[in-house]
């Protein structure tokens, strides 16, 4: 059910993401806000996959990768091993 709702999830904002921002803009500032606006997506990406990368490396959260999703959990050797959290 998941796999479904975020497919079409996707098939839907996917392409608002594109079309919508240059339909509000003005045609003078068209071009440049587009640039504006995927230079801030990119740096939003990066810096959010940077920090997920330094959590998991600084604290004792693992993650596994099931079908494109991110199960957090935590290693036997935790203090918190073996409590419910």
């Amino acid at each position: 059910m998941l796999f479904l709702f975020q497919g079409s999830y996707s098939i839907g904002w996917t392409p608002l993401l594109y079309l919508y921002p240059p339909e509000v803009m003005n045609y003078s500032i068209r071009a440049n806000g587009m640039g504006v606006f995927q230079f801030a997506l990119n740096a939003t990406a990066y810096v959010t996959d940077t920090l997920t990368l330094i959590i998991v490396m600084t604290s004792n959260i693992r993650i596994c990768l099931v079908s494109g999703q991110c199960l957090p959990f935590h290693s036997p050797l935790s203090p918190s091993a073996g409590k419910l959290i």
